[in-house]
């Protein structure tokens, strides 16, 4: 198979005739957005408040910059719903405006 053909690993399609179902905890809000930018080497960030998040749980930044590769996923330590800050397992990496 020519490699130049094939699709980027990251480019995923679902094609269905049928029924699809998906499992898990439902939530309150599927998307949010940073209340303010997340600084680089910062092991926290500022989130909407409100939100059901809990500690384990993933969540994605994405590149606020031309660069497409920027993207970085976390993990949550500490959520508090009153505050909007959302503590990371892991710093950030790179600068992501907000």
């Amino acid at each position: 198979m020519d490699r130049n053909l094939s699709p980027e690993p990251g480019l995923k399609v679902i094609a269905n005739v049928g029924l699809i179902k998906a499992y898990g905890k439902k939530r309150t809000k599927g998307l949010t957005r940073l209340t303010r930018p997340a600084e680089k080497g910062s092991d926290f960030i500022f989130l909407e408040k409100g939100l059901d998040l809990v500690e384990g749980d993933e969540i994605a930044l994405a590149t606020t910059t031309y660069d497409m590769n920027l993207n970085e996923a976390f993990n949550l330590t500490h959520y508090d719903p009153v505050t909007g800050i959302a503590t990371l397992e892991t710093p950030v990496q790179v600068y992501h405006w907000g």
